[in-house]
């Protein structure tokens, strides 16, 4: 299409696989890895290739690409559609959204949560998303009689989404891999507290969000917990969150990428 048409090819590479995925075995993750392989071997030739952190770009420059192709991008927010929800849902403790898969952590925040019902056994979780392990979080979820403290509501529309996000505390995300963290974003412009696994994507947040050690649930709990029993703790996390968005706008993202298109 590019020779037909003699347009630029301009690709974006939102994530590639890694090599601690290969404890999930079978016939799907080998195609995946077999269409990867063919997506990148194609993607070689492009005139420019949008990658959403510098760990992406090394990666891509390991793999054969040319650096001078390769420019670092970033994702925006929808700040007016958000700042224009309302609150219609009951106030939540903590808040987790995305697939439920297992490498987005899903098994860590229910271990993690029933920690933080040691100290504050009122608190109630609300996990937004649909995926593979939805019918085993629920089973295990009733298995323990956890269903007062864990809502498991699925998939939302967008308004439902965000008005559950401003109706929480803290932003809990124990995602093992990620190639930016749309969800974190949403949760920042939404005024939450985030804490997450210190995932290479995430360094574009700075301080702004509270990293912990990958796969440590007793020190992701604690810091949990931490926020939710003092006011000003929780409140200053929030308000990093929130202003470390501001700048995040699609209309400047989308300039600064079509020049460097034009240019190049």
């Amino acid at each position: 299409l590019r020779r037909k048409f003699k347009s630029k090819l301009v690709v974006y590479v939102h994530h590639t696989f890694h090599t601690y995925r290969t404890y999930k075995q079978g016939m799907w993750i080998s195609i995946s890895l077999l269409t990867e392989k063919i997506s990148l071997f194609l993607c070689k030739k492009a005139d420019l290739i949008f990658v959403y952190n510098d760990e992406h770009k090394k990666d891509l420059i390991s793999k054969g690409f040319k650096s001078q192709r390769i420019l670092t991008t970033g994702n925006g927010v929808e700040h007016e559609f958000i700042e224009s929800v309302k609150l219609k849902m009951h106030e939540f403790d903590g808040c987790f959204c995305g697939a439920l898969d297992k490498m987005k952590g899903v098994y860590d925040l229910l271990d993690l949560w029933e920690i933080v019902l040691r100290r504050s056994p009122k608190s109630k979780l609300v996990i937004i998303g649909n995926g593979p392990e939805y019918d085993r979080l629920l089973g295990i979820i009733r298995k323990k009689e956890l269903e007062k403290n864990i809502l498991l509501m699925g998939y939302l529309p967008e308004e439902q989404k965000i008005s559950a996000m401003k109706s929480s505390k803290v932003f809990i995300f124990p995602s093992y891999e990620e190639g930016w963290g749309i969800s974190i974003t949403e949760a920042m412009a939404c005024g939450l507290a985030v804490v997450c696994y210190n995932l290479d994507a995430y360094k574009v947040f700075g301080n702004s969000i509270i990293r912990i050690e990958i796969a440590n649930k007793q020190s992701m709990a604690k810091v949990v917990s931490d926020l939710l029993n003092d006011k000003t703790k929780l409140a200053d996390a929030a308000l990093r969150a929130k202003e470390a968005t501001k700048d995040m706008s699609w209309d400047n993202i989308a300039s600064e990428e079509l020049k460097e298109i034009i240019k190049n």
